[in-house]
């Protein structure tokens, strides 16, 4: 659940610098930030994309092991994340045969800018675990925001309001999705919303409709656990 409890600890979202390793030895050479710990891998790539990674490994010698992964898609536009605020958790070296990354820095929040018109993707750190945020300032138009997934089996909603996407038996969840705006004064509105899907050549697009809200306030679409 790369966006709900991810256990004790900091998962810091680390730059990468070619220490990604494809499974056939390769530097993953478009990942740009991935986070640390989480139990399903996610990375950060370039032409906004995100893949989550999960692993099945099996208790005996004979079947292989296994890794599942799930795309998604940003809209249309090819923009890479950007890191905000300082460098965090200190440096970190990695070697792996001819490959090596030296100094490699963390952040606490990394940012896709512009992924639509007056729209930013936001990939951090909350109390409980990594969360997602679409940020859509005055002037965007919500119904341009679209996720694209590739590689699932089936989407669906749960009786929780949590986005869940299968593959392999096994699940990405993006837990208690919430929408809300802020008022110039501060004041947090909670904005009803429902989500609306359209599958083209394999893909689930994933849309979403608001009910009531005002076009002069930031809107915000929070995939992730609310504060504790």
């Amino acid at each position: 659940d790369p966006f709900g409890d991810a256990g004790s600890g900091v998962n810091y979202l680390r730059r990468s610098q070619g220490q990604v390793i494809r499974t056939d030895g390769s530097s993953l050479n478009d990942c740009k930030f991935y986070y640390e710990r989480t139990p399903v891998g996610v990375y950060l790539r370039a032409k906004s994309e995100i893949s989550f990674v999960m692993s099945a490994f099996r208790a005996d010698s004979v079947t292989p092991d296994s890794l599942y992964r799930i795309d998604l898609k940003l809209g249309s536009k090819e923009i890479s994340p950007i890191d905000h605020g300082a460098a965090v958790g200190g440096l970190s070296n990695y070697y792996w045969g001819s490959i090596s990354a030296v100094g490699v820095k963390a952040y606490e929040r990394a940012i896709y800018r512009e992924t639509w018109d007056s729209t930013d993707v936001h990939f951090y750190y909350g109390s409980s675990g990594p969360r997602m945020a679409i940020v859509m300032r005055p002037g965007a138009d919500p119904a341009e925001v679209k996720l694209a997934f590739n590689g699932q089996d089936s989407i669906n909603i749960d009786w929780e309001g949590a986005l869940k996407i299968y593959t392999g038996g096994r699940y990405v969840k993006l837990s208690q999705a919430i929408a809300y705006q802020v008022t110039p004064s501060g004041t947090i509105v909670p904005v009803n919303w429902m989500p609306g899907y359209v599958h083209e050549n394999g893909n689930v697009t994933v849309g979403f409709e608001y009910e009531n809200y005002n076009p002069a306030w930031p809107l915000i679409f929070l995939a992730g656990y609310p504060p504790l």
